[in-house]
């Protein structure tokens, strides 16, 4: 997992959906310079930002932050998760 891949994801997303970055950043409340420095990986998204995109382009949040490349917005353990485990 890199440590920027959100912003790898987010170019992504927005290309396939022929989004540019204005009409991006228009749709989450941020400037276009703020969209082109999250593609670029010199600026990390707000979680505001990040819960934006993923309703937006209807993934997960994992996804976009690189921990599953599943961009399904819901998705099953294989096994039931025991939070009181250590």
């Amino acid at each position: 997992m890199g440590k920027y891949i959100i912003h790898k994801r987010v170019k992504e997303l927005r290309k396939s959906h022929n989004w540019t970055q204005k009409r991006l950043a228009e749709a989450i409340g941020v400037s276009p310079v703020s969209i082109q420095r999250f593609e670029y990986g010199t600026v990390q998204p707000s979680l505001d930002s990040i819960i934006k995109f993923a309703l937006i382009f209807d993934v997960s949040i994992d996804y976009l932050v690189g921990l599953t490349e599943n961009p399904a917005k819901y998705w099953m353990l294989s096994e039931p998760w025991d939070l009181k485990q250590d």
